[in-house]
Formats: structure tokens, C-alpha cells, sequence
């Protein structure tokens, strides 16, 4: 894991291409009971996966393996890089994002919002905070939330 930081440090987005590879290994790394030693070295080997691959890879290997996990500890994880992409770009660059990229963010961290577990809810709201600083974000929520999430959505903006 100290390894894969070292990479994403020093290659930045010459790691692309395995960004979604390793990334998702970090992600099912942390759901396999490990000590703190071993969840602070993968959050820290992500953290340096977020802060210098491009945004593209990144947001696959969150979502492709963090978003839908059983582990709370996984989606937690997933929650906390992905909000920190999203402070990373700022709200503005992702709603003016490609359609594909905004979309993904956005389902995400509604789904995280909505999430069952308090520390994968924490990063939904924050990023949802971030995104609604934007004029546009209404609307382009309103073309992506499905109806039947609507309503227990608006209940968690309304406590932002």
C-alpha cells in the first residue's frame, strides 16, 4: 500500500490506466476485517490515488467498487475520496462536467446521502452541500434523481 502511494505520488496521471485496478484493490482491501494500521494505509494510498490521478479514473474505481459494498467501511471510505474529489474540482467544474461524469457524481452522493450507515451519510450531505452552491444544481438534480428517491432527497436538503 505505501508502494501504491509512492506511485500515485510521484507518476500522478501516468497511473491512470491503473488507477482502476489498484483502487478498487484498496477499496476490498478494507473490507477484509484488517487492523487500523492496515485501513490507514489504504485510505492513505487512496488518498494519494484522488489527489494526483485525473478525475475520470478515479470516480470509476470509487464507484465501480466502493458505492454499492456491504461494508460500511468500504462506502465510507468511497465517501470520503469521492467528496474530496469533489472539493478538489469544486462544484462549479463538476456541474459543467461531461453529462456521464456530473451524473455519476451526483447519483452518488444522493445515494450516499441516503445511505444507512452515519459516516457514508456525512460525505452524501457534504458533497451535496458543495454542488448546491452552483445556480444550476436544482434543475440538474431534478433530471437525475429517480421519483421514488425524491421525496427522502429533498427531506436531507431541506437539513442542509
Amino acid at each position: 500500500m505505501k508502494t501504491l502511494r509512492d506511485l500515485y505520488v510521484h507518476l500522478g496521471k501516468a497511473m491512470d490506466p491503473e488507477a482502476e485496478c489498484t483502487g478498487s484493490a484498496l477499496l476490498l482491501h478494507l473490507g477484509q476485517n484488517r487492523t487500523k494500521t492496515e485501513t490507514l494505509q489504504a485510505n492513505l494510498a487512496l488518498d494519494a490515488l484522488t489527489n494526483h490521478c485525473s478525475p475520470g479514473p478515479v470516480l470509476s474505481a470509487l464507484l465501480n467498487t466502493g458505492l454499492n459494498h456491504s461494508s460500511a467501511l468500504v462506502r465510507g471510505s468511497t465517501g470520503q475520496h469521492l467528496c474530496r474529489l469533489v472539493g478538489i474540482l469544486g462544484g462549479d467544474q463538476v456541474l459543467s462536467s461531461a453529462k456521464f461524469f456530473r451524473s455519476q457524481i451526483i447519483r452518488a452522493a444522493c445515494a450516499m446521502a441516503l445511505d444507512g450507515a452515519i459516516e457514508v451519510r456525512k460525505y452524501g450531505c457534504e458533497m451535496l452541500r458543495i454542488l448546491s452552491l452552483n445556480n444550476s444544481f436544482p434543475k440538474q438534480l431534478r433530471n437525475i434523481v429517480p421519483n421514488k428517491d425524491w421525496n427522502r432527497l429533498q427531506n436531507v436538503l431541506q437539513e442542509l
